[in-house]
């Protein structure tokens, strides 16, 4: 079984099938970007795996493996998402996320600093966990996202860095059929990132790509109250879940895959895995070179 969630929205229904036709253009869908900033403005966010220049458009593939014990059976559920910059500022700019199943748009902002992403919004990330419902805000508090190319080549391409934000709200699901409830107020997140190689070579639906840059990031939250029965007995307790997933970027396109390594929950001192399969792959994107 698995949480599928957004970090920084409230959790859908099980999604359906993505569409068949083409990604929209963001003239079609996605509201119309405005032209606000300079070109030095916009080189504020033209971060070398998040070039956010104006009219840029990825849209990104969500597959996600539920176990369903009752069959034995590990089914897939598939989704689809658009994200265009609406707008760039001078330290700063605008995501138009399209989700395809709903046909909802949201609006998200990005904090960026001499080509450094300071503070992104989580709905990037989609997550995989245990059967979620629920609703989760994240707040920006320390630390970079996403380093700049020069910080990047001044560490020789071996940069470890943190981000930092707190959560409010909660999660709740199931796992192997017993309600789980995780509730959160102002709780850390902290994400370790660590470059593990460069020079890969992906080939996807939007195509091959080469050099890419291969990152591992780990993410943990501090629980304070998890609430759940266990053989029959009601448990509150405080825990710690770790999530840990490897992502591929291409300089100056963007992400290209994320994949989920592993999560697991801390409980009396004891790390106990989740069963956690999921991947993001691009399937296409308009990026002005």
């Amino acid at each position: 079984m698995l949480f599928l969630f957004i970090l920084s929205g409230c959790a859908k229904s099980e999604p359906s099938a993505p569409p068949e036709s083409p990604a929209p253009s963001p003239d079609e869908q996605l509201p119309a970007a405005t032209s606000e900033g300079s070109s030095s403005s916009a080189d504020a966010c033209n971060n070398i795996f998040y070039p956010l220049a104006l009219n840029n458009q990825w849209v990104y593939r969500f597959d996600v493996y539920e176990m369903d014990y009752s069959q034995s059976t590990l089914d897939s559920v598939a989704s689809e998402t658009a994200m265009t910059v609406s707008a760039v500022f001078a330290d700063s700019a605008e995501l138009a996320l399209l989700d395809y199943d709903s046909g909802l748009v949201t609006q998200s902002t990005v904090r960026c600093q001499d080509q450094a992403i300071i503070d992104f919004p989580m709905t990037e990330l989609k997550m995989v966990f245990v059967d979620l419902a629920g609703s989760l805000e994240t707040e920006y508090i320390s630390g970079l996202f996403m380093p700049s190319e020069k910080q990047l080549a001044e560490s020789d391409w071996n940069m470890s860095w943190e981000t930092q934000y707190a959560a409010s709200g909660t999660i709740n699901g199931s796992y192997e059929g017993e309600t789980l409830t995780a509730s959160l107020s102002r709780s850390p997140i902290k994400m370790k990132w660590q470059v593990l190689s460069t020079g890969e070579t992906l080939e996807m639906k939007a195509g091959t790509f080469s050099d890419l840059v291969k990152i591992n990031r780990e993410i943990s939250f501090e629980i304070p109250s998890l609430k759940a029965t266990f053989q029959g007995n009601p448990l509150d307790i405080a825990t710690t879940l770790t999530l840990n997933t490897d992502l591929w970027y291409a300089p100056r396109i963007g992400l290209i895959k994320q994949a989920v390594n592993s999560a697991q929950v801390k409980v009396l001192g004891i790390d106990f895995p989740i069963s956690a399969w999921g991947y993001i792959e691009l399937v296409s994107y308009q990026v002005g070179q």
